[in-house]
């Protein structure tokens, strides 16, 4: 390789330190907010198994997904969601919580 390419290589990755060495600074003093929520169910129950037709919870009662006529009972994303419990409604609708990794930086994202 030149000299010339191997000098822009060397400002390109210097460069990229210093941008990456001034976010990590704005995010710890404070002037980019890093935003971590964390969501909980009120009144969870706990889910024993899960079957093609509804979620089995530890007392024996079989709760049926309003609009759902066969769950994916081996799915894992459903697993999970049911996994530190689901929150029955008083209108039928059970609400379980995922964790999820949210990419969006600056403000953008679907809300804006």
């Amino acid at each position: 390789m030149s000299d010339d390419a191997n000098k822009l290589i060397r400002r390109v990755a210097k460069g990229g330190i210093l941008v990456t060495g001034l976010l990590v600074w704005a995010v710890v003093v404070g002037i980019l907010p890093v935003m971590w929520r964390t969501d909980q169910l009120s009144n969870p129950v706990q889910v024993s198994a899960l079957t093609a037709a509804a979620l089995q919870l530890q007392s024996g009662q079989l709760i049926q997904l309003p609009g759902v006529t066969e769950l994916a009972h081996e799915s894992e994303v459903l697993t999970k969601a049911v996994e530190p419990g689901a929150e029955i409604q008083s209108d039928g609708e059970v609400w379980g919580l995922l964790r999820v990794r949210q990419a969006w930086c600056f403000g953008f994202g679907p809300s804006s």
